[in-house]
């Protein structure tokens, strides 16, 4: 035991001997370790962050426990050859589909009519261009994280009588309703004019496009509507 102990301690004394003889290179070693140390912590924690808050912006988007039934899911993906075979082959989607859904399954599953278009909207003279026009249901708030900073959004009525109101997102609030509360306001999309129920909460951008730019209906631009000159 105690020839061990010699050897500890005789390596230990050589090794502080060795730091001091060669002070520059001790400091350079023990700096490179503090900057890799460093840089795998902040590295983690960016990649944590990112992931958190993706998580976050999607669930608001579009519902941590969803999954979207669509005649093509994701059309960015495919080749012009590709999608017209899956537009020959796949099924259009309607809205006795949607009935029958609900029919079988709706007691355990929610669902909500989703169609999206961009489009340029009008408020009196002032335009706003590119605007996501989301076409759903009253029910979307039950399956998606929506949150209102101002008014409301539709009732299960309303989406019965086929009304044409809306909620509108924060970028387009304050491009068409400046100085003034945007609840009861009228807007208008290629023609068929909307009264504005609520105003969602401001959500940033995610993957390069704005989520504040979305005018959410209970229809995608009605069948039925006073159209304006």
């Amino acid at each position: 035991m105690s020839s061990f102990r010699y050897q500890f301690f005789t390596a230990i004394s050589l090794a502080a001997s060795s730091l001091r003889a060669h002070k520059l290179r001790t400091f350079l070693t023990l700096l490179g370790i503090i900057i890799g140390v460093t840089s795998v912590v902040l590295v983690g924690a960016a990649i944590e962050g990112l992931g958190n808050y993706a998580e976050v912006t999607t669930s608001k988007a579009f519902g941590s426990e969803t999954y979207l039934i669509a005649q093509i899911a994701n059309v960015g993906r495919l080749t012009r050859k590709e999608r017209a075979e899956k537009l020959r082959v796949n099924k259009q989607i309607r809205g006795d589909d949607l009935d029958y859904l609900r029919l079988t399954t709706g007691d355990q599953i929610l669902y909500a009519p989703y169609r999206t278009r961009v489009e340029d909207i009008k408020r009196a003279e002032t335009t706003y261009e590119g605007a996501a026009i989301l076409g759903t249901g009253a029910v979307l708030p039950s399956i998606r994280d929506v949150v209102l900073t101002d008014g409301r959004f539709f009732t299960d009525q309303e989406e019965r009588t086929r009304q044409y109101v809306c909620v509108i997102g924060d970028e387009v609030r304050e491009k068409l309703f400046v100085g003034v509360s945007p609840i009861g306001g009228k807007i208008t999309v290629r023609g068929y004019e909307f009264t504005v129920l609520g105003v969602q909460e401001k959500l940033g951008n995610a993957g390069g496009r704005s989520q504040d730019n979305s005018v959410t209906t209970l229809r995608f631009l009605p069948s039925r509507a006073r159209r304006r000159a």
